[in-house]
């Protein structure tokens, strides 16, 4: 591989950097009992959000894509009943705006 070369953008990088720390991360601090759907559904649906036009993905370095998705988790698990703790409002500003 060349130094500096672009990322190649495919489901691995996806779910390993993406996806499987911010759902983890959210459902933690939701205290969540369980990963569900509605959490798996509002995960894709962030990450569409932060992605911006002619990026397949986006930006894994930016962390306020992962704090997003975190939130949106979170979010998931208090709507869908799987969470054992309710976040202060505090904890989404940004998400629900």
């Amino acid at each position: 591989m060349n130094v500096g070369a672009a990322f190649y953008s495919d489901g691995r990088r996806v779910n390993n950097l993406l996806a499987y720390p911010v759902i983890f991360k959210g459902a933690m601090d939701a205290q969540a009992t369980r990963i569900n759907d509605s959490m798996l559904l509002a995960v894709a649906d962030a990450l569409v959000n932060e992605t911006h036009a002619g990026e397949t993905i986006p930006d894994p370095l930016d962390l306020h894509i992962h704090t997003s998705v975190a939130r949106a988790t979170a979010y998931a698990a208090i709507t869908s009943g799987v969470a054992r703790r309710t976040l202060d409002d505090d904890y989404f500003i940004d998400y629900r705006s």
